[in-house]
């Protein structure tokens, strides 16, 4: 009887060992933070000066995420999508010849696709990174004593990362993720009698999240 139970349990452990939790379609919810001390920021120049603003970001955000599995020898990796919203926004004031400035960023919608990559380090922990596309629609609020201008624009921004992601049930798993993000693009308007530019906001973000399989 014990080599029985002995010869069963070693075939389960074995089943148990070659199976990969990271499978089929996902869908999930994912929050996210930059922390200030990880220095996400927004910096703007004004013309006509040589002082700059810069905005240390400090957002929340959520977001859905619906994404595909697929397996190719030891590896597993993922397609994924994801749309969001943030949900706080950071300031800075500045005086400048004078005059002083309030300056109110705000990543307002999210979206963007990924791809992640990885192995599993144990049977249900899988350690991955990833390289995503995301675009962000980021709000401006430049103020002074005498006037204020919002100005709304998407960015378009590289996303690498890495993360860990831990299978605690048959179809459900939990993630943590850092992810960076570069905006490859510039936005310039108008303000009062100035030129105001904001250069390629980067941030920092670190995530948790939590997805189901079927």
């Amino acid at each position: 009887m014990k080599k029985v139970l002995l010869t069963a349990g070693l075939v389960l452990a074995a089943v148990t060992a070659s199976a990969t939790p990271f499978k089929g379609t996902y869908v999930g919810v994912k929050g996210s933070y930059m922390p200030g001390f990880m220095n996400s920021e927004a910096r703007y120049s004004i013309s006509g000066t040589t002082a700059g603003i810069d905005v240390n970001l400090k957002n929340w955000e959520a977001n859905f995420l619906a994404g595909q599995w697929f397996q190719c020898a030891d590896w597993s990796y993922a397609l994924e999508g994801q749309v969001g919203r943030g949900i706080s926004d950071s300031s800075q004031d500045k005086t400048i010849r004078g005059t002083a400035y309030k300056v109110k960023t705000q990543r307002l919608w999210t979206a963007g696709v990924a791809g992640r990559l990885g192995q599993t380090v144990a049977n249900n922990v899988l350690a991955y990174g990833r390289l995503g596309l995301h675009a962000n629609q980021i709000q401006t609020k430049f103020s002074d004593v005498r006037a204020s201008k919002t100005d709304k624009f998407v960015s378009w921004a590289i996303a690498p990362g890495a993360g860990v992601e831990w299978a605690f049930a048959d179809n459900m798993s939990a993630r943590f993720e850092y992810t960076y993000e570069y905006s490859m693009n510039k936005r310039n308007f108008s303000y009062d009698a100035h030129k105001v530019s904001l250069k390629n906001p980067q941030t920092h973000q670190l995530s948790v999240a939590v997805s189901y399989a079927f």
